[in-house]
């Protein structure tokens, strides 16, 4: 059985498609609800967002205020 097909059998268990569902709310993409007018000029309330969590380039480790690279 190839990892696709386990894959598909365990996401259709309960446990299955909550690990799924909460994977990939913890690292790739999450909705948020505006619930004040804080923003009123961009965004009103009530108003729903998609938060996408990727990582937009792993940084390269340095040495604090010397920026040497390690």
């Amino acid at each position: 059985m190839n990892f696709l097909k386990k894959l598909y059998k365990f996401s259709q268990s309960w446990t299955g498609t909550v690990v799924i569902v909460l994977l990939v709310i913890f690292f790739f993409i999450q909705a948020f609800v505006i619930p004040s007018g804080s923003m009123k000029n961009t965004l009103l309330v009530g108003d729903f967002l998609f938060v996408k969590k990727f990582s937009y380039g792993i940084p390269t480790p340095h040495i604090p205020w010397l920026e040497i690279p390690v």
